[in-house]
């Protein structure tokens, strides 16, 4: 079960945060969206709906996800912190 926070008055999922979270930490380490979709094999368009929301990974995408990010995929889905 994903588990979901309210956040600016709308609910948005815990792993929306973590993905939201891991990505703009690459990007500030000078790491551009469309290079990190790329690194990860990913669409670009991809990677920014599960970073804003629009879409959940699943979980062969989590995996990669918490590789790439150096997270583990339960960091991701909220279940640790």
């Amino acid at each position: 079960m994903i588990g979901y926070i309210k956040q600016d008055g709308e609910l948005v999922s815990v792993t929306t945060l973590r993905i939201r979270e891991a990505a703009l930490e690459r990007k500030e380490q000078g790491v551009k969206y469309r290079v990190q979709a790329a690194d990860m094999g990913i669409d670009t368009d991809t990677l920014l709906q599960y970073r804003n929301g629009d879409m959940l990974p699943g979980t062969d995408i989590l995996r990669t996800l918490a590789t790439y990010y150096g997270v583990t995929a339960d960091w991701l889905l909220g279940l640790e912190d």
